[in-house]
């Protein structure tokens, strides 16, 4: 890849280029694992013809804008339709942030639904671990795409976690050795 290539690759994400208009709505879900801390990123990208609809869905007071309070509300909402577990006892996650486009961006099937969360770990390395994520939030989508990402102190000597994904797509399960 050329330089010129990779400048004109790095303006277009640091100007806030959009991806293209999709003929369903994509949801994703990356999950940053670690010993400490998990990090949960919610990404929707909308299709061309939803994305009214959705803006619609968030903007309870109909007036053509998202304040901040809806933003909340939207995000409560994904929160409330995930279930993280730690050896099957629940964690709460706490919003971090909330990134919604505006209707037009919406309405072009452009732009990013973004809502970011986190809880705080404490994973002993000598204790084997099952972390398990799931997402029932469908609004927009019956599915949603989990992703795992580990931090570093997550690997035990040269041994991964290993993954588990289910047929309902909106769910997996993470298992973490111990020594």
């Amino acid at each position: 890849m050329s330089s010129r290539t990779i400048a004109v690759l790095l303006l277009a994400v640091s100007c806030g280029a959009g991806a293209h208009p999709h003929s369903t709505v994509e949801q994703q879900a990356l999950l940053s694992l670690g010993r400490t801390q998990t990090v949960l990123s919610y990404l929707i990208q909308p299709s061309l013809g939803a994305g009214t609809h959705m803006f619609d869905h968030l903007d309870g007071d109909g007036n053509m804008q998202l304040d901040n309070e809806e933003k909340a509300a939207f995000a409560r909402e994904l929160i409330l339709a995930t279930t993280l577990t730690v050896n099957g006892k629940a964690v709460t996650l706490q919003l971090v942030g909330v990134a919604l486009p505006d209707r037009a961006t919406l309405a072009a099937g452009a732009g990013l639904l973004e809502v970011k969360v986190r809880t705080e770990l404490s994973l002993d390395p000598a204790i084997e671990y099952a972390v398990a994520l799931e997402v029932n939030h469908d609004q927009f989508a019956a599915a949603w795409y989990l992703q795992p990402h580990y931090f570093p102190d997550l690997y035990n000597g040269n041994r991964a976690p290993n993954l588990e994904r289910f047929t309902n797509a909106s769910r997996i399960l993470i298992h973490i050795p111990g020594n």
